[in-house]
């Protein structure tokens, strides 16, 4: 990533993740975490999406590096920068599955920046490929199991199960909007045995609670891949979204998760 992403206050009184993230290759075999940036948006466009969201992992780096370490010590992170976009949106997912899959072998925990949700495919199944026995929870106000003649921003977790990188009873869709899911895709889930809960069911919970009691099972796994739309949060808290929406959860709520 270019370097002038990586805020500094240049003060040891106020660091911030612009100076705990490094950015030097060298510095990868120490690395516990590694960030990749997928900047791409061909499934958002397939699916009739708005675009934008190939501009998401460098201003959500502009952000991120400006906030405080928090407390965070002894953590080695390292952003190796970006996926570079193949020109079809399939050879740019085989590429990002065989980056992520590398680092999962090398020992890493990966956080991929996107880009558009069809990056939860190749993420998810290259994570298939270290720990067959994972758990796989999907937070968006969509299912994204559209089973569309060619992979969009709808189709990730179609092709996870069609594909068998995630059992059926080890994927949770959290979050979501039955209002803007098709019945067809629901009932799909619901025949095939997924976990499900709506937005509705989550605030009527708590989203703590609900998590806490969904996660109680997470020792049957080997281990837990996150996908995070930000979708799924309502428009007023996140604007630049494909679709925004005036219904979704808070951002404070989504902080929680």
């Amino acid at each position: 990533p270019e370097s002038i992403l990586f805020y500094s206050r240049r003060d040891p009184l106020d660091p911030r993740l612009g100076d705990l993230v490094s950015s030097n290759f060298d510095a990868y075999g120490a690395a516990q975490v590694v960030i990749i940036g997928c900047p791409q948006d061909d499934g958002v466009l397939r699916s009739g999406g708005r675009p934008g969201a190939v501009a998401g992992p460098t201003e959500i780096r502009r952000q991120l590096y400006r906030l405080s370490t928090a407390g965070i010590t002894g953590l080695r992170v390292q952003d190796i920068g970006d996926i570079v976009p193949q020109g079809k949106l399939e050879a740019t997912h085989a590429l990002q599955q065989q980056w992520v899959q590398q680092c999962l072998q090398d020992g890493k925990r990966v956080i991929t920046l996107g880009g558009g949700s069809d990056m939860a495919y190749p993420d998810c199944s290259a994570l298939s490929y270290i720990a067959p026995n994972l758990a796989a929870i999907n937070i968006g106000a969509q299912f994204s199991v559209r089973n569309d003649p060619q992979c969009t921003s709808q189709t990730a977790f179609n092709q996870l199960l069609e594909e068998n990188c995630v059992r059926p009873d080890a994927l949770f869709q959290i979050g979501y909007q039955t209002h803007i899911n098709s019945p067809a895709d629901e009932r799909y889930l619901r025949e095939r045995g997924v976990s499900r809960c709506s937005l509705k069911s989550l605030r009527e919970l708590g989203v703590g609670q609900a998590f806490r009691h969904m996660l109680r099972s997470k020792s049957r796994f080997d281990a837990i891949f996150w996908a995070f739309d930000v979708e799924s949060v309502r428009g007023a808290d996140a604007p630049g979204v494909s679709v925004p929406s005036p219904l979704g959860l808070t951002s404070e709520e989504f902080c929680q998760l």
